[in-house]
């Protein structure tokens, strides 16, 4: 029998571009794959916010519902940050209830910052970028073979921990060569109360409204003590250079997303520090930005410090509307 995988996003949501990007890695190299999302809350819904109904909590009902979903699987992946690792404690005590022979990996940001704790509840943890780590593990599992050997996971077999060290970094090449972000390929969105149905249109704009989110650009050269990246530099100083794939690999993923959703009036890119980005980079950017895509793009995350007003004028002239 074809392994199964099942892959669910724990978050409030569907901004989540690092999952977005693991599943869709993990779908091309395993097609018996299922990808499901089971949003917390955001849910932009003006009623249930003035009731102040949006309780971020899965009931127990709920959360019975999604290991069931999950426990179909023979490998299951959790991903999470930190604000939701209590949820994911609940999914997956109840997914070894349901199957105990489930296999349970959990990446995301809560197990690359705090491994020690997401390893008491899964059977591996992912501590740096999953992509070909999950390769050489997946390789490994289904040939039978020794997978605690896996780079950038830390396994729980036996109560013993195994710490491996994580592989170097994803190269500019390399981020060019990974599928498109999953969008619209088949995904399932957890309804409360009414268990998973088809993500769709309707789904998407009820969470995202007429935005796509995206990251473009990883890594940041400073140090900031509140922030994740501080994480990961400790575990690789190349985390402080910036890398992106190529210009022509973003657009060509915001003119997939558009031909999916043509009504999308808004990109937003969620990097750290767009603007840390090369005027040359930059430049070419918005030459094709202009030519194909045409419609406003919004910037989340920036360094002041890189602020340039060359850059400024050429962004705010290719479309950019807030920073």
């Amino acid at each position: 029998k074809l392994l199964e995988i099942r892959l669910a996003c724990v978050e409030d949501g569907l901004d989540n571009v690092g999952f977005r990007k693991i599943s869709a890695y993990i779908k091309s190299i395993h097609s018996n794959t299922k990808v499901a999302y089971v949003p917390t809350g955001n849910l932009r819904n003006l009623i249930k916010i003035l009731k102040e109904e949006d309780s971020r909590e899965l009931t127990e009902k709920d959360i019975h519902n999604v290991a069931q979903f999950l426990a179909e699987g023979d490998l299951v992946g959790l991903s999470s940050m930190t604000q939701y690792s209590s949820t994911v404690y609940k999914i997956i005590a109840k997914i070894r209830q349901f199957n105990p022979s489930a296999y349970i990996v959990w990446g995301g940001i809560h197990p690359i910052i705090q491994p020690e704790d997401a390893i008491k509840h899964a059977d591996a943890v992912c501590t740096g970028e999953g992509e070909f780590a999950f390769k050489t593990f997946l390789e490994l599992f289904k040939n039978g073979k020794d997978y605690t050997t896996a780079p950038s996971f830390w396994f729980n077999k036996d109560n013993k921990i195994i710490k491996n060290r994580n592989l170097p970094l994803m190269s500019a090449i390399d981020m060019d060569e990974l599928p498109p972000l999953t969008y619209e390929d088949g995904e399932l969105i957890f309804h409360r109360d009414k268990g998973f149905k088809p993500l769709n249109a309707t789904n998407i704009i009820d969470y995202q409204e007429l935005s796509y989110a995206t990251v473009w650009s990883i890594g940041c050269p400073l140090h900031c003590t509140y922030c994740a990246n501080t994480k990961f530099i400790e575990y690789d100083n190349a985390y402080r250079r910036l890398r992106h794939s190529s210009v022509r690999t973003i657009i060509n993923e915001l003119k997939r997303a558009i031909s999916k959703q043509p009504h999308l009036s808004v990109i937003a890119f969620h990097d750290d520090s767009f603007l840390a980005l090369r005027y040359e980079v930059l430049e070419e950017f918005c030459k094709l930005w202009k030519a194909e895509i045409k419609i406003p793009f919004a910037i989340y995350g920036l360094v002041p410090t890189y602020v340039r007003e060359d850059k400024i004028a050429l962004l705010v002239d290719a479309g950019m509307n807030r920073v």
